[in-house]
């Protein structure tokens, strides 16, 4: 799974998953839990230049993945800050036949995942190549993030006023204090 913040409004299919999260097409949270091996977008950058800038990379092949994760924890960190900003995230879990029963086409596509582990070891690419990875929930947030800017996920009204806010207040304070200190 490829997270992070995209660059077009035409993804993938871990795209797709966040924005269906967020824009409330889970009937529940698919159970049994999937573990995925997950990586950020930004990471997998980084991993390419260093192979590419490591003379003892070469010839050689790295896993490029930073964390497993499961989609449980996917809708636990969504709906930690989109919840409260109105996004329909949910909270009760449903099982193989649920899903089929709901007939909801991306819920649908999880089936043949449910309760399996992909895990990963990702020591060879951060002994060798140094990775750092960032962790899911900033991956995550920022990939939500983006997707609202690019208008995947509706934004909430409300959450204009917010920005409006901040801008205002940002003027407002920069005016104020570039009076004061700039006498």
């Amino acid at each position: 799974m490829v997270t992070g913040p995209a660059f077009t409004k035409h993804g993938n299919s871990s795209e797709a998953f966040v924005s269906e999260v967020l824009n409330g097409g889970y009937p529940g949270i698919p159970t049994p839990a999937t573990q995925y091996a997950a990586v950020d977008v930004r990471d997998v950058a980084v991993g390419h230049v260093n192979a590419l800038e490591y003379p003892e990379a070469k010839g050689k092949r790295y896993i490029i993945s930073g964390y497993n994760l499961k989609n449980t924890e996917v809708f636990e960190i969504l709906r930690s800050k989109y919840g409260p900003l109105g996004y329909n995230i949910p909270t009760n879990e449903i099982d193989a036949e649920g899903i089929k029963q709901s007939g909801h086409g991306p819920s649908l596509r999880v089936l043949g995942f449910l309760g399996k582990k992909f895990q990963i070891d990702n020591s060879r690419a951060i002994n060798e190549l140094g990775m750092k990875y960032r962790s899911a929930e900033e991956s995550l947030l920022d990939q939500a993030e983006r997707q609202i800017e690019l208008g995947i996920v509706e934004k909430k009204w409300w959450i204009y006023l917010i920005d409006y806010f901040h801008f205002f207040l940002e003027f407002w304070l920069n005016k104020y204090l570039n009076n004061i200190y700039v006498k």
